[in-house]
């Protein structure tokens, strides 16, 4: 026991020795960080490229990282992100030994005090460089260099409203470095080009984000362009524009049942507010839209269609009010003949099962009866002394009620359909325009 004892006693100074020796060692103070930034920075100069060899290109690896977007406005042609560009290099005129500085590996300078690649977004509203004013650039000991400046840049898009609002738009940002040559400097993409891992989708908008994709331009000055598609929500557009619309539009129809006293105002109201509906349709849209939106070209004919159909109202109420004594021509005639064809249809079937049971001639003395009493209304000969003109209203009602009814309830869910549709093969038409 005595031993043992006299054995700590020798051990427990030594492990003090080591421990204390160590943490003098891994001790990194504020003076060592101080000393070696000095070091670094005595004889650099931040206006040249950061090379031993002035001759050989430095080359920038950039990734860029997605997080949000604010506002998406296609009437100014803009389109606001909140994005960072990743920025690496070897700086090779900032370099040192950890050991000289207590182990430091790590070393952040202000990047007004070091060289900087200067990458700005060329489709910026405001051109000016990524510089990130006050940030730091992170340095390694081996001289690798991380520059990570973020903000929310108002970038231009050219927007193509034809499918609105069904419509899909490619954007690109192009981060350039208007202070050098592809002989100098070159701009690479690293492994992981695009980051959206934090991205938050606009209410409004849809990123495709696995559609995102970039090129490295070859040309001078260095560039790197992503391009981004940007497909909108028409929730919102469906149940607040287009579906009242049609529903307003497809009470054109009604108006040929309505009393013939209220059918110049129930026309002229759907005639106004199809108009309003055209106008808030434009304001969505950039005036310069090119091409034209399909959507405010069907408004346009609607509204031309709403015009035609008050027309018609007006002249149908003109022949209600009609003159008795003016004889109806063969252009009436054949109106009426063309609204009773369903009914003498269903009359001619419902007679013949009737008429199967009974004896032949008895049928065929019914038949005569019945085309002479048909006859009293009209005849092949041209008979017309029981037809009046209120009688040719009611037939012009009765067609073109059905006529509308079939047009305006067909017609915009066949366009509606198209739009979608051909929309989602849009983005194969999308290519890259530079």
């Amino acid at each position: 026991m005595a031993k043992e004892i006299l054995v700590l006693l020798k051990v427990i100074p030594l492990l003090l020795f080591i421990l204390i020796e160590c943490g003098q060692i891994n001790s990194q103070s504020y003076e060592n960080a101080t000393d070696l930034k000095t070091s670094l920075l005595t004889s650099y100069d931040a206006d040249i490229i950061p090379l031993n060899n002035q001759s050989e290109v430095i080359n920038i690896g950039v990734t860029l990282l997605l997080y949000s977007q604010p506002d998406v406005d296609p009437i100014r042609g803009s389109i606001s992100t909140a994005l960072v560009l990743s920025s690496y290099w070897i700086d090779e005129r900032i370099t040192w030994t950890p050991a000289q500085y207590n182990g430091i590996e790590n070393l952040n300078i202000k990047s007004s005090a070091v060289w900087l690649p200067a990458i700005s977004i060329a489709q910026s509203m405001t051109f000016e460089p990524l510089s990130g004013s006050g940030m730091r650039i992170k340095f390694t000991s081996a001289g690798f260099a991380e520059f990570s400046p973020g903000d929310v840049y108002e970038t231009s898009c050219k927007f193509n409203m034809k499918y609105w609002p069904f419509d899909k738009h490619a954007c690109y940002l192009t981060f350039v470095s208007v202070d050098y040559t592809m002989d100098k400097m070159k701009i690479v993409a690293n492994n992981i080009s695009v980051s959206t891992q934090y991205y938050i989708q606009n209410g409004g908008w849809f990123l495709k984000t696995d559609s995102i994709q970039y090129r490295i331009g070859v040309n001078d000055p260095p560039t790197i362009t992503y391009r981004l598609i940007y497909e909108r929500q028409p929730t919102f557009y469906l149940l607040t524009i287009i579906i009242p619309m049609n529903g307003i539009g497809a009470l054109n129809c009604f108006a040929f049942l309505i009393p013939t006293t209220a059918r110049m105002g129930f026309s002229l109201t759907i005639m106004l507010s199809l108009s309003v509906f055209l106008t808030v349709i434009t304001d969505e849209l950039p005036k310069q839209a090119d091409p034209a939106a399909i959507m405010c070209v069907y408004i346009l004919f609607a509204t031309l269609f709403s015009m035609v159909s008050t027309l018609i109202v007006i002249f149908n109420n003109f022949l209600y009010e009609r003159d008795t004594a003016i004889p109806i021509s063969s252009p009436y005639k054949l109106i009426l003949k063309i609204s009773r064809i369903g009914r003498n249809k269903i009359e001619s079937k419902q007679d013949g099962i009737e008429n199967a049971q009974k004896d032949k001639k008895i049928t065929e003395l019914q038949e005569i009866k019945e085309e002479k009493s048909d006859n009293t209304i009209i005849s092949d000969a041209g008979d017309t002394e029981n037809l009046t003109w209120q009688e040719v209203g009611k037939a012009v009602d009765k067609i073109m009620f059905c006529a509308l009814f079939v047009v305006i309830t067909i017609t915009p869910a066949i366009i509606l359909i198209c739009l979608a549709v051909v929309s989602e093969h849009e983005e194969d038409s999308i290519f890259w325009t530079f």
